[in-house]
């Protein structure tokens, strides 16, 4: 096979395969070669035409003009792995931060108005990394960055993109950016830790460290008409090499009191129900440093005994709310003890529900400061 035979070759599998941006710098490659003695094997039209064509296409770092496929073609087969995207719609927003919402409205606003800042030659954020211990939001929190701008969701995880093949797994990263590339769409790398880990540890093999290469090669090349969201719980552990190559940053964690109150009531409110302020303001209390979805599973757990026990749904959430408690303090016990005894449970009810004896119930409702 000659040479020319062989790029065009590599020209279709480019394309093929979703990479169709680095079909210029191939063919700028062939057409300079070395002394042009690659494109001497060229006809003279068909040079020219050639350069035309990658000069049009501002080669070779420029992206080839190309129409949108359909959403449904828009999944990569990357080796065995297909990865599909998803169109996320109707979702909650996250109860974030302050800090963190102003940087999410942010990104949000200059996509919603990219033209305007194309118009001064300026892009939108294109790629965020999310950070935070587990169930705080970070999935949550890219999906609905989907929902909003009504992009398609391309999600890729270790478990559909780290296999023990040499090579493969760098093909399969390739794959997903491929994907995404392929129309506008939001591309999640889930469990980024371990897509970047650092290459300085002395314990990791050789293909790992080839692995961060092209992911990095990646992110420098980034989305040109998307998002690139990447979600960890352990920022420490990634290359230091990575966190410059994000347009912006957010450090999600466990919500205060407040962000406590309006993620039960938004939980309740999906099942049509509602409870007492006073219990809503107790179970806040009573979940210090817990996850929104810890939250969530709580709001569950207690409309499920509610439910199957006919047990009011104060007392159910209470109970849920109290076997999760890493501390419960006296004031807060005191008033689960009132707020229990208001709604006519008996002192004997109410210690059941604490823990304790009813005798201790009794003190608490005298507010005695001897109280269990």
């Amino acid at each position: 096979m000659s040479e020319p035979e062989a790029v065009l070759v590599d020209v279709v599998r480019l394309v093929a395969r979703g990479d169709a941006e680095a079909v210029p710098k191939r063919v700028s490659k062939l057409l300079r070669g070395v002394g042009g003695r690659r494109a001497q094997q060229l006809s003279e039209p068909c040079r020219d035409a050639l350069s035309r064509a990658v000069a049009d296409a501002g080669a070779p770092n420029a992206t080839l003009r190309r129409s949108s496929p359909a959403l449904a073609e828009s999944a990569r087969v990357s080796g065995e792995h297909e990865i599909e995207p998803e169109v996320p719609l109707g979702v909650h927003a996250p109860t974030l931060s302050p800090d963190a919402q102003g940087v999410l409205d942010r990104l949000l606003a200059e996509h919603e108005h990219a033209e305007k800042l194309g118009a001064a030659g300026i892009a939108p954020t294109r790629s965020l990394l999310l950070s935070g211990p587990p169930g705080v939001g970070k999935t949550m929190t890219a999906t609905y960055i989907a929902s909003r701008l009504e992009l398609p969701l391309v999600r890729a995880e270790p478990s559909t993109i780290v296999t023990s093949l040499l090579g493969e797994s760098a093909r399969n990263l390739a794959g997903a950016f491929a994907a995404a590339r392929r129309t506008p769409s939001l591309l999640l790398l889930d469990e980024f830790d371990a897509f970047a880990k650092r290459r300085d540890d002395t314990h990791e093999v050789g293909e790992l460290k080839r692995f961060v290469t092209t992911l990095l090669v990646e992110l420098e090349r980034g989305l040109p008409h998307g998002i690139l969201v990447a979600a960890t719980n352990h920022p420490d552990l990634l290359d230091p090499a990575v966190h410059r190559r994000f347009d912006a940053a957010i450090e999600l964690s466990p919500p205060d009191p407040p962000a406590r109150r309006l993620i039960i009531e938004t939980a309740l409110a999906e099942f049509a129900t509602a409870v007492d302020p006073a219990t809503v303001e107790l179970l806040a209390d009573l979940t210090d440093m817990r996850s929104g979805s810890d939250l969530k599973r709580l709001v569950n757990d207690g409309i499920r005994a509610h439910l199957l026990a006919d047990e009011g749904l104060d007392f159910t959430l209470l109970r849920a709310a109290l076997e999760r408690s890493q501390h419960s303090t006296r004031d807060a016990r005191t008033q689960v003890a009132r707020l229990a005894s208001a709604s006519g449970l008996s002192t004997r009810a109410v210690g059941r529900l604490l823990g304790c004896s009813h005798t201790s119930v009794m003190r608490m409702l005298a507010d005695r400061p001897e109280a269990a």
